[in-house]
């Protein structure tokens, strides 16, 4: 029961699969919700289809040397 921008939902993410922050790439349309993520370590992108930015994406996760 717990909701995006809550903290708490991504502390539960990192607990449950036993992963680190850092060791996520955070992918939503609420520039808000990867707000927090990145507060909390995460690297992120904020993903708005409707302004066709996919090559954005696809650029900023080579950057952070994610494999496509």
């Amino acid at each position: 029961h717990i909701v995006k921008p809550n903290k708490e939902i991504y502390v539960k993410l990192f607990n449950t699969f036993n992963i680190k922050p850092d060791e996520c790439f955070f992918i939503d349309d609420n520039k808000k919700n990867v707000e927090i993520g990145a507060i909390l370590g995460m690297q992120g992108f904020t993903f708005k289809y409707s302004n066709n930015n996919i090559d954005e994406l696809i650029n900023n996760m080579k950057q952070n040397n994610i494999v496509l």
